[in-house]
């Protein structure tokens, strides 16, 4: 997913925005759910510290 790219790239900041974006998008494809992104969004948090700043500034 881009998100990790962005973490990978130092660009935090981009991936904490894009995820707050999709986990507030009402539309998810076939292959997708609100619950399976929370859980992305939890496990990025979890592995990249700088990315849980990122997200927590950004809500």
């Amino acid at each position: 997913m881009i998100a990790i790219l962005c973490v990978l790239n130092e660009r935090s900041a981009d991936a904490a925005d894009l995820i707050g974006w999709y986990l507030g998008n009402e539309r998810f494809d076939d292959f997708d759910s609100f619950e399976r992104a929370k859980a992305f969004d939890i496990a990025l948090r979890e592995l990249f510290p700088e990315y849980a700043s990122a997200r927590a500034e950004s809500a």
